[in-house]
């Protein structure tokens, strides 16, 4: 994506996520690119995708009760993106409990075994923020939490507080005693497709998310407005 279609991208999925926040009472807990369709604002890629499936038919497999084929990619429309498959969606904003989020995008307080309530970088650098796996490429709970301190720098000793869990990967001083090494890279580091200002904005917005406490962390109307995604809408 561009970064303008990156911005257009964010700000409808942050209205959506307001409305439901605010209006609907509703925690979405599984927002990730699969589950955010964009609209086709230009009807010619599908006779385009059409005329492909003639012309190089893809791969399938034929069972006995059915056939099942390969996908066939469409390609990206700069249309209205949609927040959809709300299947693990929790009724009510506050005090809930329990795993949720796909792994690599639990929240600290999630993978603490924390309370939880309502409170990008994927659609732009087309790789996750953290990989939270171990060697044997096994979801693994300290290589996560590796993973964020040194996006994070350490958490906060009053929210590590919050969770028995945490004394497994700190000890009673808040530092760091996991079995795994803390990686050495940062968000300026890892953005690799900007530069000058624009680097600046979107680390500092990814930043104002990045937060250990929940409370700190701007509520989706709050990004909406800022400064990053604002810049050259009314010029």
């Amino acid at each position: 994506m561009t970064i303008g279609m990156v911005k257009t991208t964010i700000r409808n999925i942050l209205a959506a996520l307001d409305f439901l926040h605010t209006e609907a009472s509703v925690i979405h807990t599984d927002l990730q690119l699969s589950n955010t369709l964009l609209g086709i604002k230009d009807d010619s890629i599908l006779a385009q995708f059409e005329k492909a499936g003639f012309e190089a038919p893809i791969p399938r497999k034929t069972l006995q009760d059915r056939t099942i084929y390969v996908s066939r990619p469409l390609p990206l429309s700069y249309g209205t993106p949609v927040v959809c498959d709300f299947g693990e969606a929790r009724l009510g904003i506050h005090c809930q409990q329990g795993d949720i989020m796909p792994d690599i995008y639990r929240a600290p307080e999630v993978i603490l075994d924390m309370s939880w309530d309502y409170k990008i970088w994927d659609l732009f650098e087309h790789r996750h923020l953290f990989r939270a796996r171990n060697t044997d490429n096994k979801l693994d709970d300290g290589h996560h939490l590796a993973e964020m301190i040194s996006i994070l720098g350490e958490p906060p000793l009053e929210f590590l507080s919050r969770s028995e869990k945490s004394r497994q990967f700190w000890d009673v001083n808040g530092k760091w005693s996991g079995a795994v090494p803390i990686p050495d890279h940062s968000l300026e580091s890892l953005e690799g497709r900007l530069e000058g200002d624009e680097k600046d904005d979107f680390v500092r917005f990814l930043r104002l998310m990045l937060q250990w406490r929940p409370e700190e962390r701007p509520t989706a109307k709050e990004l909406l407005f800022d400064d990053w995604l604002m810049r050259g809408l009314f010029t």
